[in-house]
């Protein structure tokens, strides 16, 4: 992935908001002098995989009846609607918008409005309020990406990445791929767990993280550096 400048961004705009493809090659990626936001891009059009994941969530929500927000909330993934939105903690990234949720501490996932060399994908920032010093962490650089982070253990513990006390042993659970064996609220849900992570990993064919240290390390130095503020503004 190789950031794109600002010269790229107005070509864009200019193209009714395609993004040119730029060389691939193998140079070392610059910071981001541009977002996305000014084209208001939707969640459909940041990431070609949300589309198929709420499909999915609406697809169980009418067999069981349940809200399609609230589907994957086992897993610790409560959906923030079709269309996502702004998240209202001061750590959100401003040039983010939220797709959901770990329903604990404030921990929420976005998709990040960057200008990437990948068609049809945007990296996803986990935003952990509780972190002061260092409250968002990117966990994929695409949407797929994410989702096979936590395809064999869920996503609500992955606020652990986030602090010096917890990355290693997290990184080492999610490679191991073991489920803690309890939901978001501290009660056995063994059963819907591991069938709705089945469900997603069958859609979005889906294949666990290898060497997770060391690619959330690359993930960091690479994609971090487009994170803006909302003190810091565009």
């Amino acid at each position: 992935m190789r950031w794109l400048g600002t010269g790229t961004l107005e070509a864009a705009r200019l193209q009714g908001g395609k993004v040119p493809h730029a060389d691939s090659g193998n140079a070392a990626p610059t910071p981001l002098l541009g977002i996305l936001a000014a084209m208001n891009l939707t969640l459909d059009e940041l990431d070609a995989d949300w589309p198929r994941l709420r499909a999915l969530a609406e697809q169980l929500a009418e067999r069981t009846g349940d809200d399609p927000d609230l589907v994957f909330f086992p897993l610790g993934l409560r959906l923030h609607g079709r269309h996502g939105g702004q998240g209202d903690d001061d750590a959100t990234p401003a040039n983010s918008t939220t797709f959901a949720s770990t329903g604990g501490d404030g921990v929420h996932f976005s998709l990040l409005h960057a200008t990437t060399t990948m068609p049809g994908a945007a990296p996803v920032v986990m935003t952990v309020p509780m972190q002061f010093d260092a409250p968002n962490h990117v966990v994929g650089a695409s949407l797929r990406e994410f989702l096979a982070l936590g395809c064999r253990t869920g996503y609500y513990h992955l606020e652990r990445l986030a602090y010096g006390w917890g990355r290693q042993e997290e990184a080492n659970h999610l490679e191991r791929g073991e489920w803690a064996g309890v939901g978001w609220d501290g009660q056995s849900e063994e059963t819907t767990v591991l069938a709705l992570l089945a469900a997603v990993t069958q859609e979005l064919h889906l294949a666990p993280w290898p060497n997770v240290a060391q690619r959330l390390a690359k993930l960091q130095t690479r994609c971090l550096p487009a994170v803006r503020l909302r003190q810091q503004g565009p």
